[in-house]
């Protein structure tokens, strides 16, 4: 009887340890769309749960296509820093950008350009 009450207790602790676990997920993971003024278009930036892996889904042109150019991302949970190595705007050679992450926005620059981005659907329908 006693190694049973400590079989039910252990198997417990283990249920709700393993509960609690959702809130250690990757908070930069997904699809963070940039916020732009007016009907701007956007790009998205996805960022891979598994893996330091990214990809972003360039600004949509005229034509109806967008440019993909993939990456990399290191997140320090505990201070909210972003570090992402990757050319994420068309025409500009610069590939890392730092910034920081909040429950509801992400923002990076680069030199002299800063971008805000918040969680998002699938880029551009794919």
């Amino acid at each position: 009887m006693k190694r049973l009450k400590l079989l039910v207790t252990t198997l417990a602790l283990i249920i709700i340890c393993s509960c609690g676990s959702e809130g250690s997920q990757n908070p930069l993971a997904g699809n963070w769309v940039e916020v732009r003024a007016g009907d701007a278009p956007a790009m998205t930036l996805s960022f891979d749960a598994e893996s330091d892996k990214m990809m972003v889904h360039g600004r949509p042109q005229a034509d109806g296509t967008h440019s993909h150019a993939s990456g990399s991302y290191v997140l320090d949970a505990n201070t909210g820093t972003v570090t992402v190595k990757a050319r994420i705007l068309d025409g500009l050679d610069q590939a890392l950008w730092t910034g920081t992450l909040t429950s509801a926005v992400l923002e990076l620059a680069a030199a002299d350009t800063k971008l805000s981005f918040r969680k998002g659907a699938d880029p551009h329908g794919h």
